[in-house]
């Protein structure tokens, strides 16, 4: 019996440390009035260090003009309809009749390397009589990350498209591989519909790294694998100065470059506007939202002001809430932990993400 009640001490010791060693975040308290625009502090401990938690770039589109500097955006313009709430002052809107036509193109660079994390976010509805069935959309991109590569060894494109996956340029120039995903466009991005999108992207630790490289997609809070390192498929480096590009990491720059793109021959026949909004990016995976899902996902995200291990500080973007009671503040720290506070309430608690090398699932 001694012997048994060593070996199960011995156990729990080893648990225990184990469990220390991850430093979960955990919520404490929230001081400050949960409102929009206000200032709020989350007090807790393991949020981890200020490194990449405020956003490199969140633009709410709200101004009557576009910020050139940040990007490129020749055939979208500030609108003030089709808001996605009624807190929202403007959106920006173009119409994706003719080929080639792009919605967002981010000249913002994220200074991201080998082995960096990076989060992004952002909103985006197609027009009232949107057909998916157009064959004018048969190469529609929701979303595209960086250049194709013209050559060998120059490079790979993200995207979301019609086909329902994710296609990877490598070193076979254009030929790129297709990670199918099992979800259709038509079924994700509903017409007349804001949809939430969401990244969570980890970059190969070296180029031509195979196995460590990862990807998860989020719409309206349900979570898709694109990569998640067992693909064996080599996600090549690039050396381009366009765009932003991260030159010095000989990385390329992987915040999505066009968000919507029609990207095929014939002039859709119904209506062909697309519209996006609340653009958010940061080089981790630390962000905070706001909202009904506890998961942390399709919630609204909020502009974090200052981070440390212990203190958080946000500006309250309450989006499409006009009330705040009930809902749940989701901290999420650099391996993708979230713990949660219901706001109007004292509880708390704290999951762990099921990030692993070969799975992510969400709960």
């Amino acid at each position: 019996m001694r012997k048994i009640k060593v070996i199960i001490v011995f156990i729990t010791l080893v648990l225990l440390l184990s469990v220390r060693s991850f430093a979960l975040p955990s919520i404490s308290s929230v001081n400050g009035t949960i409102e929009n625009g206000q200032t709020i502090t989350i007090t807790g401990s393991g949020f981890g260090s200020s490194t990449g938690a405020v956003p490199n770039q969140y633009d709410f589109f709200d101004d009557a003009s576009i910020d050139t500097d940040d990007w490129d955006v020749s055939y979208m313009t500030p609108t003030t309809n089709g808001q996605r709430h009624a807190r929202s002052t403007r959106c920006i809107s173009g119409d994706f009749n003719d080929n080639w036509k792009v919605a967002v193109d981010s000249r913002v660079d994220s200074n991201v390397g080998y082995g960096d994390k990076l989060y992004v976010s952002w909103w985006q509805k197609c027009g009232d009589s949107w057909d998916w069935n157009d064959a004018a959309w048969n190469n529609y991109k929701i979303i595209r990350n960086s250049e194709r590569p013209s050559s060998a060894d120059e490079g790979c494109e993200f995207l979301l498209n019609e086909l329902g996956g994710m296609k990877i340029y490598n070193n076979s120039g254009d030929a790129g591989t297709l990670v199918g995903l099992g979800v259709s466009l038509e079924d994700i991005q509903i017409v007349d519909s804001w949809v939430h999108h969401e990244m969570v992207i980890k970059c190969p630790s070296t180029n031509n790294a195979s196995t460590d490289q990862e990807v998860y997609w989020a719409y309206d809070g349900t979570v898709v694998t694109c990569l998640d390192g067992t693909e064996g498929l080599t996600w090549w480096s690039k050396d381009d100065s366009s765009h932003g590009d991260n030159v010095a990491n000989n990385m390329a720059n992987i915040v999505p470059k066009v968000i919507g793109g029609h990207y095929s021959t014939g002039t859709p026949v119904n209506n062909s506007n697309v519209y996006v909004d609340d653009f958010y990016v940061t080089s981790s995976w630390k962000r905070v939202t706001i909202g009904s899902n506890t998961s942390g996902y399709g919630n609204e995200v909020q502009t974090v002001t200052s981070w440390s291990d212990t203190e958080i500080q946000i500006t309250v973007y309450s989006g499409a809430f006009n009330d705040l009671s009930g809902e749940e503040i989701c901290v999420f720290d650099a391996d993708n932990n979230v713990a949660t506070y219901t706001i109007g309430s004292t509880s708390t608690s704290v999951k762990l993400s099921n990030i692993t090398a070969t799975n992510i699932t969400f709960s």
